[in-house]
């Protein structure tokens, strides 16, 4: 009896005790072995030898193969700690970062839970796991999980180590992780969604090739961002991989653009090895892949890590040798990208402790972007200011032209009426009768009018050049008793038309046909004007059928036709005189289109 009480005081005690122990210090216990047998597709099973270490890794043992391996977890539970998963009848909780690709688990030969076993695209990999342990299927000393995975090649399989704990506090945990996996992953690809719509809005605006790079830069980095909300590609393991893979080699790529658009001397070389980068890291990350060889990606990463080391001593060499904000800042956060993309490529990615981690590039890349959105946002405003400068500089330099240009025909006028003016002035002076009078101020006020005109807005337009000068000359031809044939067909628009071009134009058509007024006796004069040799030139030709010319007359030119070479050359102009048939002469002046 007295056994029995005694016992009974024990056992009480015991749970008593259990319960404060676990009260004080939750229970929590981290496996890092594991027993494991692995069956390679087509091949019997076979243990691996010895305890592994956790994490494991498929792609370190067993590369470009498929298969299950089987792992068997162990736990001791205290007598205290037992009793306090019974009382509160929580259980416990399993956690761990990595456990891929596709898996099946059971606590103490309970029987199977299975998690996408069946599922050919699930990718749980990319998340961290959480399951309970029902207080129920607990056994006091070593229980034992065992749990299958199904491997794929290339997929980050494996297993990270295991914690068992508190079911209420890992499952905080496990939350809190999860959580800030999340909303990193929402931060980044938002901040990088916004600043590709900034980059590409001030492209259209300027159309700096450094803002189109940034646009698919963070374009690339932001849609491989949210590849991490996807548990079931719709595509194949091997493709959307690929994709992945992908997206962030050309996101680096395209920021190797950006640090040689930055720099001040661009180098051929560089651009062609970036170039060639961009070119080739779709088919070989397809290949291996493809293949389900992880080498190919870890070659690819050791290759860009070290184009990436070249490129960024090459920035920071120029922005040790210059004061450019933007490329020193661009060096700063080049120098973090690469230190923690390191660290990344050498602890994780290539290493099996790194299995499940988190990589820190993510979190550099928002740094990196803020950086990039300080470089895009001064570029524009530095474009912007550039372009208003240039405007202001054009406007300048218009009205430059524009006061340069009237001083010209000012002192063109000058030179003709107002010689003119001076030789009617005389006329009165002696007593010159009133024809003769009436004729030399009408030729001037003609002139005058026709240096007008030479100012006035054409658009390019020699045909409404033309058409002016022949509402002025048909009058004076009238009065001479020669009659005007028009042939001028619609001529292509001539950029080059300034009022100066005009002007010399003008000058020569005149000078023409006061020729053959003065001295060819001719009854008509031909005017024609058109295109040739498919819209290149422009030819004009005045045609009389007068006495024509003496060879020896034009070998020994008076000033006038002096002055009609000269003007044809300033305008970049040919100038030509032949025999017309039956009889008289014909002047063609030959303008190039430009």
């Amino acid at each position: 009896m007295k056994s029995s009480i005694c016992k009974a005081i024990w056992v009480v005690a015991w749970l008593a005790i259990g319960c404060f122990g676990a009260q004080a210090q939750p229970y929590q216990a981290h496996i890092k072995t594991a027993q494991i047998w692995v069956t390679l597709d087509g091949q019997p099973e076979h243990e691996v030898p010895s305890l592994q270490t956790l994490p494991w890794k498929w792609d370190e043992h067993y590369p470009k193969q498929r298969g299950v391996a089987r792992f068997s977890l162990q736990f001791r539970l205290e007598p205290h700690q037992y009793a306090s998963a019974k009382l509160h009848s929580q259980g416990l909780g399993m956690s761990a970062l990595n456990m891929g690709n596709r898996y099946r688990y059971q606590i103490n030969q309970s029987g199977w839970q299975y998690v996408g076993w069946n599922e050919a695209t699930t990718q749980y990999k990319v998340k961290p796991r959480w399951h309970s342990v029902p207080a129920e299927l607990l056994m006091l000393g070593v229980n034992t999980i065992e749990l299958e995975l199904k491997m794929e090649p290339a997929n980050d399989a494996g297993l990270s180590m295991v914690d068992i704990g508190d079911a209420a506090q890992s499952m905080t945990r496990f939350q809190s992780e999860l959580e800030m996996r999340h909303n990193s992953m929402v931060l980044v690809s938002s901040f990088s969604f916004l600043l590709a719509l900034l980059a590409i809005g001030m492209w259209f605006v300027t159309k700096e090739p450094l803002f189109l790079w940034a646009f698919l830069s963070d374009s690339f980095f932001a849609a491989r961002q949210l590849s991490g909300f996807v548990d079931y590609p719709p595509i194949p393991t091997w493709l959307w991989n690929s994709g992945l893979g992908i997206l962030f080699a050309m996101f680096v790529g395209f920021t190797f653009k950006i640090a040689e658009l930055l720099v001040p001397k661009p180098s051929r070389v560089i651009n062609k090895m970036i170039m060639v980068y961009l070119g080739l890291c779709a088919p070989v990350l397809l290949i291996g892949n493809a293949l389900g060889d992880f080498r190919f990606y870890r070659a690819w990463l050791t290759l860009m890590t070290v184009l990436t080391m070249l490129l960024v001593a090459r920035v920071t060499w120029f922005a040790l040798r210059t004061k450019d904000f933007n490329l020193r800042l661009y060096t700063i956060a080049a120098w973090m990208a690469m230190v923690l993309g390191w660290y990344d490529l050498v602890f994780i990615q290539l290493s099996e402790s790194g299995l499940g981690k988190m990589r820190l590039g993510s979190y550099t890349t928002i740094l990196f972007n803020v950086g990039l959105a300080i470089i895009v946002i001064r570029t524009y405003i530095r474009a912007k200011q550039d372009l208003f400068e240039s405007h202001v500089r054009s406007e300048l330099e218009k009205t430059k032209a524009t006061l340069t240009e009237r001083q010209r025909i000012m002192a063109d006028i000058h030179d003709t009426v107002g010689a003119q003016l001076v030789g009617v002035l005389d006329l009165i002076r002696t007593g010159a009768p009133r024809e003769q009078l009436e004729a030399e101020t009408t030729d001037a006020l003609e002139d005058l009018r026709i240096a007008i005109d030479a100012i006035q807005p054409v658009n390019g337009s020699l045909t409404a050049v033309l058409a002016t000068l022949r509402h002025r000359l048909e009058p004076r031809l009238e009065m001479h008793g020669i009659q005007l044939l028009w042939h001028v067909e619609a001529l292509p628009r001539l950029v080059n038309l300034t009022p100066q071009v005009i002007q010399h134009i003008q000058r020569i058509v005149l000078e023409a046909v006061s020729n053959v007024m003065k001295h060819a006796k001719a009854r008509t004069i031909t005017f024609t004007a058109q295109s040739l040799y498919e819209g290149r030139t422009v030819a004009i030709q005045i045609t009389d059928d007068g006495l024509g010319f003496d060879e020896a007359t034009l070998t020994s030119a008076g000033q006038g036709l002096s002055t009609m070479r000269f003007r044809s050359e300033a305008i970049g102009a040919t100038l030509a005189f032949s025999k017309a048939l039956p009889c008289g002469t014909r002047l063609t002046l030959t303008l190039p289109i430009v």
